[in-house]
């Protein structure tokens, strides 16, 4: 298990050990794995596929340092799919999808997915997609290594980078993240 935590009380995490991998944000921790604090949870995701690339579990579940107020499946149930990607809540969405809970100043729009699913090396000639609200995901060794490691490495600079240019729009960092959330299934799921 990968936690992706910045201020929030991990407690839940004390019982499983060795078996959780935390990674903080937070510049005072002294606990954990600590990154900067710049990529949300997608920045930690990809540090960690890119970093243990080589020593990966047979399963990693990703999960934000608080992932209750998320749907959740059981931890049996997102090793025990036997799909090399499995989420709860996967919502199928078109391309026209205009999230009313993205900033004003950064709307999410056609152009712009597209141009992301380019720039992660996803098909962008797709009618809808399958996303995990969330962004809390479990993922085989096998799907994370159908891509070299150089891919998440250069995801990883993506995800430092403080502003991204989109579809002919700039995204700060934290909009990314919305993103990634939306195009998990895809990295993951796509055939290539």
């Amino acid at each position: 298990m990968v936690v992706a935590k910045y201020k929030e009380d991990i407690a839940w995490v004390d019982c499983l050990g060795e078996h959780a991998t935390v990674y903080s944000k937070d510049a005072t921790e002294t606990r954990h794995r600590r990154l900067p604090n710049i990529g949300r949870e997608f920045g930690t995701y990809l540090h960690h596929m890119a970093e243990q690339y080589n020593h990966l579990a047979d399963w990693t579940l990703f999960l934000q340092g608080d992932p209750f107020p998320h749907n959740l499946l059981s931890i049996e149930q997102y090793a025990a799919d036997g799909e090399d990607f499995i989420a709860d809540l996967t919502i199928q969405t078109d391309l026209d999808f205009r999230p009313g809970w993205t900033s004003a100043t950064q709307p999410i729009h056609r152009a712009a997915m597209c141009d992301f699913l380019r720039q992660v090396e996803c098909r962008d000639d797709i009618a809808s997609f399958r996303w995990a609200a969330g962004a809390q995901f479990s993922v085989s060794r096998q799907c994370i290594r159908r891509r070299p490691r150089a891919y998440y490495q250069r995801l990883c600079k993506i995800a430092q980078q403080p502003h991204v240019a989109l579809g002919g729009a700039v995204y700060d960092n934290h909009h990314l993240g919305y993103f990634f959330e939306f195009f998990w299934h895809n990295i993951f799921a796509e055939p290539w």
